[in-house]
């Protein structure tokens, strides 16, 4: 991949190249710890299900609701997606393959 900053000088936007720069290091960063993050899950050996039974009954054990479970569990896939949707953002505006 080709960081094109220069077109941010062309447009008159050439002082935001700097904060655009910082962005990205920042962007790779978290896309590295994510994926550090999911494939440590995955080194578990525990399967999925396993994993969600755990989950419920802790949360069955400090007496967390199943409504408040899925709320947890729907924030998880929002917070996720989001960064994701802002991560493929950024590449598309400041990155040219």
């Amino acid at each position: 991949m080709r960081i094109c900053f220069s077109a941010l000088d062309h447009l008159g936007f050439g002082n935001y190249k700097e904060d655009a720069e910082a962005v990205l290091e920042e962007t790779k960063a978290v896309a590295a710890k994510k994926r550090r993050g999911s494939s440590r899950l995955e080194n578990l050996g525990i399967p999925e299900e396993e994993l969600l039974r755990q989950q419920q009954e802790l949360f069955a054990k400090v007496g967390i609701t199943e409504t408040q479970s899925m709320y947890q569990e729907c924030h998880q896939i929002l917070c996720s997606s989001l960064t994701e949707y802002l991560y493929i953002w950024f590449e598309h505006i400041f990155i040219a393959t």
